[in-house]
């Protein structure tokens, strides 16, 4: 990194920058597109999509008198940012296949998901000259961090006897986690190679909080069949925990362009509650005992890119990644009401291409530039 990104890619870079005051306030433009398939085992599939700006980094540098080779960065990452809708109105089913109960001529089924996650990060960067080729740095941040997830499902079917059947279900539950994550890293600058290699601390956690609501509830079967559960948690335990991770990364100089590499390994977390509820009431059948249970497995992912030289003021950037996942269950509403034995894992292995251009001009630098992704989880 040569701007104050490497608040986050790099901290000991920050020694290697030529105009530390500079300050960067960037805003990255994000559409998503989802597709879910068989909804239900209905053979149904369901797409939705999201447009909205996000921004991605404001970061600044400042320098204290009595550190004069010390120096400082403050950055504003917003670190996650995700949030997948689905919505689903049958509208008038004629002798429903699915599920149907005995002598169902007809029904209505409206399905309203939403799975959001979101996390900031404030920091402070520091970082020293050991020498003119060799720098060490740290970055301190605070993080909020929120997972929310909310279902509602309503179904009313009409039987022979014009008597109607009733099922409704909805879910809410919302962790907020307060903490600290510790970035440190080195980096090497020779004549025609530049090095790096970070080490990020697991989360520090400082205040957790989580609730849950739910309510359930069916009428119109009669007797010893109709049911209505309701449950409302507040302050319930929980916990986050993330991986211990390590990264190393090179730019070469070729010509004036240049080739940069990088690699990542990220520690196993072992199987913990996010969220620890205590004993349900009976009559809560679609949550099991144990729903938001969460795991890592260790993984490596590696990445390329280059900057093509096309004038003094002109580059062309390229670059591919792999962002392999380490998830082996991780809450998300999706898998919370899931009732098969499979998880729902919604972001499992991407590969990310990117391009774009770094411009150069007499009163400041801008890059320009978009990313592709894609996954699929079955």
């Amino acid at each position: 990194a040569t701007d104050l990104g490497l608040a986050y890619y790099n901290t000991a870079r920050l020694v290697f920058v030529d105009k530390p005051s500079f300050v960067i306030a960037g805003k990255a433009y994000e559409w998503s597109q989802f597709t879910f398939e068989d909804l239900f085992e209905t053979e149904i599939d369901v797409n939705t999509s999201n447009f909205s700006g996000i921004p991605s980094i404001v970061a600044g540098t400042f320098n204290l008198k009595f550190l004069p080779k010390h120096r400082f960065a403050y950055s504003i990452l917003s670190r996650y940012r995700s949030d997948i809708p689905l919505n689903y109105s049958s509208g008038i089913q004629e002798n429903p296949e699915f599920d149907n109960l005995e002598n169902e001529v007809r029904r209505v089924t409206n399905v309203n998901f939403q799975n959001k996650l979101r996390e900031e990060w404030y920091g402070i960067t520091w970082a020293y000259p050991i020498n003119e080729k060799l720098g060490v740095g740290a970055s301190l941040y605070g993080s909020i961090y929120t997972n929310r997830g909310s279902s509602d499902i309503d179904i009313t079917a009409e039987r022979e006897d014009s008597s109607t059947v009733g099922y409704s279900s909805e879910l809410n539950y919302n962790q907020k986690t307060y903490g600290l994550f510790l970035k440190m890293g080195l980096a090497w600058q020779l004549s025609n190679i530049e090095l790096g290699a970070n080490l990020t601390l697991p989360f520090i956690s400082v205040e957790n909080r989580a609730s849950l609501q739910y309510q359930e509830n069916l009428i119109g079967l009669g007797p010893g069949e109709d049911f209505f559960a309701y449950e409302e948690l507040d302050d319930l335990d929980n916990k986050r925990r993330t991986a211990t991770s390590i990264s190393v990364g090179a730019g070469i100089t070729v010509g004036k362009s240049t080739i940069h590499l990088n690699g990542s390994w990220y520690s196993k977390v072992k199987p913990y509650q996010r969220i620890e509820l205590p004993a349900l009431d009976a009559a809560v059948q679609r949550l099991d005992s144990e729903p938001f249970e969460e795991e890592f497995r260790s993984v490596i992912n590696f990445g390329a890119g280059a900057e093509i030289y096309i004038s003094p003021s002109v580059k062309f950037i390229m670059s591919f990644s792999s962002d392999f996942s380490a998830t082996v269950s991780s809450i998300n509403l999706f898998d919370v009401i899931n009732q098969s034995q499979g998880k729902v894992n919604l972001l499992n292995d991407f590969w990310h291409y990117g391009f774009g251009t770094d411009l150069s001009l007499k009163w400041g630098q801008i890059v320009l530039g978009a990313t592709y992704s894609r996954t699929t989880s079955p």
